[in-house]
């Protein structure tokens, strides 16, 4: 694992999330893959945000909030299907879960 995987691991387990107006595509794919919520492609979103700004982002719904400065705004959300993904904790929560799956399977 490089450095930039150890801060997606980090940012998973604090809770955070990305918010940016593009990614490329590997670096979306490992944060996808560490669990961490992401939307991207969100137009002109560093001139709504200012240092120490309190946002809140509705990563299902795209729904994108500036509490401090009462700006509200919609970006596209991120895939159903990865949407999964994140919500078992990244590739290793979906590997576990689908190893469950199978065994149980097999047992039936």
């Amino acid at each position: 694992m490089g450095p930039k995987v150890n801060g997606y691991i980090a940012m998973q387990a604090l809770g955070l999330g990305i918010v940016c107006e593009s990614m490329p595509f590997l670096a979306y794919r490992a944060a996808i893959g560490c669990g961490v919520r992401v939307l991207t492609d969100c137009y002109n979103v560093t001139e709504l945000c200012d240092m120490g700004d309190e946002l809140e982002v509705d990563f299902q719904t795209g729904q994108f909030t500036n509490r401090t400065r009462d700006i509200r705004k919609e970006y596209p959300p991120l895939p159903e299907s990865l949407q999964e993904i994140v919500a078992v904790g990244g590739n290793t929560g979906w590997l576990k879960r689908w190893w469950q799956e199978q065994q149980a399977a097999a047992q039936a």
